[in-house]
């Protein structure tokens, strides 16, 4: 693969975290591949007894050891990246990360070579670069520390607390990653190596950032030695977001995005980005310049730097990384390289001292007298404030306990009298209720009686009615049976009268046939 771009994920996060990050890399036309891996510790890795915070107090308990797997803070990280990088093969690499993942990126690419077998061509921690001498130096660390795991600050203070001191800290550090503190390992030495390895540079960083100081940054950019006109020097941007914190925004991704694309389209001469003033503080945006080299001068400086994270290495992953099964990528160069390498092993296993190493001693020794005076002073200054601003914390407390001790009185004294005013009213209510309810009754029994008289006197009115209309009714019976008794008398009447004039008239006819 020609080009691999390395994300790698923030602390207590895990690989598939960063996935959509690197879907959105390889849609670029200059990325061939994207990925990420989860840190000592995060995802798949955090396996029973093997958690983040776990392995940090193991590496803790391991004071002195130098192998890969005792270093998982930063150290065995660096390790993992350059790692993948070549089993897979790639040719020019882009490291970057978030917060943790951005200190693997800046300490790997400090520590590559091209004994490694591939090229970093740039480098651009997210919120990850900084001076952690200038944190402890100005009581800016304590946020970077809590973001470790609670279990790691119970074993450094043997099971006391869980939130870390200063001596703390810097026990933590010195053990588990040496030299992390105003040391090789701390953000001006990483810058000075990253720039030596010819490794563009960019870091973006949130102005308001507690965890990662953006003063801190600052200091690490200016311990820098300027480099003088006409020495080789590559691209270096260091910029931060205003008004933003510890985290990532899209703006800070786009300026990643370009940077990486500017590199790779000319990596001699790449195009200076421009950044506007109100959203952006540019701490550093200084422009790449590479004089023509021979090959011969370039392995003479490769081999003097040599591997710097080869030391923690086991003898199998030197064996790995030295002579890799696959050489279609190795060059005739790496190979002269790896030789000279070797040669000045030999050469170091006859314990030779340089005078110029002890005289680098001796300056450290001196720095490090210095720092331990500055700290005491500092620490004096510290615990005099601390006292004084203990006795005003207690002063303040008592003057606001006595105001609690009121104020909880006054409260007391309006419960009571709330409590017999809703008495007096609850009683009150309830005598109203007991006359409502007998008012209710006295209506409901006097309705009812009114109703039943007035039952009773509509059946009366019913009874007199019925009576009456059975009067009438026995009336007009009688009077029909009386006109129907004249009729039939009077009926009877004219029948006989009628019978009796026929038997007349019939006697009559009969006397005169006699005559």
């Amino acid at each position: 693969m020609r080009v691999v771009v390395v994300h790698m994920h923030a602390t207590g996060s895990r690989k598939e975290a960063v996935e959509s990050r690197l879907r959105a890399w390889t849609r670029r036309a200059w990325v061939d591949a994207a990925v990420s891996f989860d840190a000592p510790g995060h995802g798949e890795r955090a396996i029973e007894g093997r958690t983040y915070g776990e392995v940090l107090a193991r590496a803790y308990a391991h004071d002195g050891t130098r192998a890969y797997g005792d270093r998982p803070y930063v150290i065995d990280g660096a390790v993992d990246c350059l790692r993948v990088c070549r089993a897979l093969g790639a040719r020019n690499v882009l490291l970057t990360g978030e917060s943790l993942g951005g200190m693997y990126a800046a300490c790997a690419a400090s520590g590559w070579s091209p004994a490694w077998g591939f090229k970093i061509v740039a480098c651009a921690p997210m919120i990850g670069f900084s001076s952690f001498a200038y944190g402890l130096a100005n009581d800016a660390w304590l946020p970077r520390a809590m973001s470790l795991p609670a279990a790691l600050w119970l074993r450094v203070s043997d099971g006391e607390r869980e939130v870390p001191t200063l001596e703390d800290a810097r026990m933590f550090y010195a053990r588990v990653c040496p030299e992390m503190v105003a040391g090789e390992r701390d953000g001006d030495a990483l810058l000075r190596r990253i720039r030596a390895n010819g490794v563009h540079f960019c870091a973006v960083n949130g102005a308001d950032d507690a965890r990662n100081p953006c003063e801190g940054v600052r200091e690490a950019f200016s311990c820098l030695v300027p480099v003088p006109d006409g020495v080789a020097r590559p691209r270096c941007v260091i910029v931060t977001r205003k008004n933003v914190g510890h985290e990532i925004t899209d703006d800070m991704r786009d300026v990643v995005d370009t940077f990486f694309a500017n590199v790779l389209v000319d990596s001699r001469e790449p195009a200076r980005e421009t950044f506007d003033d109100e959203r952006w503080e540019v701490i550093a945006n200084v422009a790449a310049f590479f004089p023509r080299a021979s090959i011969h001068d370039k392995l003479k400086l490769w081999a003097s730097e040599g591997v710097e994270l080869a030391s923690y290495l086991s003898e199998a992953d030197r064996e790995f990384l030295s002579n890799p099964e696959e050489t279609t990528m190795t060059t005739e160069g790496v190979k002269n390289v790896e030789r000279l390498i070797e040669a000045t092993k030999s050469r170091l296993a006859e314990k030779y001292v340089s005078p110029n190493e002890i005289s680098r001693d001796a300056k450290y020794v001196e720095r490090a007298r210095e720092r331990a005076l500055a700290v005491k002073a500092w620490e004096e200054h510290k615990t005099q404030e601390s006292v004084e601003q203990e006795a005003k914390r207690i002063k303040e407390e008592a003057r606001r306990v006595e105001m609690e001790a009121k104020r909880l009185e006054e409260a007391k004294q309006r419960v009571r009298e709330h409590t017999t005013k809703d008495l007096n009213a609850k009683m009150e209510q309830a005598k109203r209720d007991e006359q409502e309810r007998d008012r209710i009754e006295r209506e409901r029994i006097e309705a009812e009686e009114a109703r039943k008289a007035k039952e009773r006197e509509r059946k009366e009115k019913g009874l007199a009615k019925a009576r009456e209309l059975l009067a009438r009714k026995n009336s007009v019976k009688a009077e029909l049976k009386s006109s129907a008794t004249a009729r039939i008398a009077a009926k009877k009447t004219t029948e006989t009268e009628s019978l009796l004039e026929r038997l007349s008239r019939i006697k009559s006819r009969r006397t005169e046939g006699e005559r």
